[in-house]
């Protein structure tokens, strides 16, 4: 009977590992999300790769070599923090004022000292998820490893290495799914802060606010102070339209990456209760 239960222990320990390798590739992956322009309209308008703590596109470089006539060109990968702009939007000078350097936070190029970037809420709840996932199998998998070399001793260190195993992959489990819901449920939330758009003037009819380029970030900021919700609704609603028109987001392969390891993670945490359930009869 010990033998039959330790290969099953063996089992979900070999099934766990490959899973918080998948995990720790998605986890510091730079493509989860990707969003492609239909049609390019500036030069910020590029391809865009989307990670949980970086944002990154390709970027041209040239270099000019002596005697040759043509200058040869290299496609870099070039990544940034996955941060934005955020900043005191009741003060329209500030406003203006960082709006206008948007972009910096993914460059070298310090921001305005009144401005400040950060990551998005979304993004800090699954950054924590994903680590604590991550936390979740370490000690599964420790716990699993510790019923393969050793024996308990008494009932009560026999039930720690029977059910933490369970308890700390069901976390795990949900943090991933948790994680993969959002990505799921705001997968163009990263693309409404990075490309601007222009609202057409009959969307801004009774708003007093000029036809300029906007995010999200900065419709959001302009709408705080409006009482009238159904025409934020409205401009909101024709913003995301002109997104959806203009570009194509989809999950790119650590996302993937993600949903492989939580398959494996449940196939774990499935043979880990069906271990538990036996031992406890």
């Amino acid at each position: 009977m010990r033998i039959k239960a330790m290969l099953v222990v063996t089992i979900a320990l070999f099934i766990a590992i490959p899973g918080l390798i998948l995990h720790l590739v998605a986890l510091f992956g730079k493509r989860w999300i990707v969003s492609i322009p239909r049609k390019s309209r500036g030069p910020n308008e590029q391809t865009h790769y989307y990670g949980l703590w970086t944002r990154c596109q390709y970027s041209n470089t040239s270099f000019v070599i002596p005697d040759i006539s043509s200058q040869p060109n290299i496609e870099n990968f070039v990544c940034r923090p996955n941060t934005y702009l955020r900043y005191d939007t009741s003060n329209i000078d500030i406003s203006r004022k960082c709006y206008e350097s948007r972009h910096q936070c993914s460059s070298i190029v310090g921001v305005h000292s009144e401005c400040r970037c950060e990551y998005l809420s979304v993004t800090k709840i699954q950054q924590w998820c994903s680590i604590l996932a991550a936390v979740f199998l370490c000690l599964a998998i420790f716990t699993l490893y510790l019923r393969i070399i050793t024996t308990a001793e008494n009932a009560i260190a026999a039930r720690i290495l029977i059910f933490v195993p369970v308890i700390a992959l069901s976390l795990a489990l949900i943090l991933m799914i948790v994680t993969m819901v959002l990505v799921g449920a705001f997968l163009r939330r990263h693309e409404y802060e990075e490309y601007d758009v222009k609202l057409p003037k009959e969307v801004l009819r009774g708003v007093r606010i000029e036809p300029e380029m906007v995010n999200y970030y900065r419709l959001n900021a302009f709408f705080k102070n409006n009482p009238d919700v159904n025409l934020r609704r409205y401009v909101i609603s024709a913003f995301k339209s002109l997104h959806r028109e203009r570009y194509y987001a989809r999950i790119d392969w650590s996302a993937g990456a993600e949903i492989a390891a939580i398959v494996l993670v449940f196939l774990g945490h499935l043979i880990s209760v069906f271990l538990a359930f036996r031992q406890v009869q």
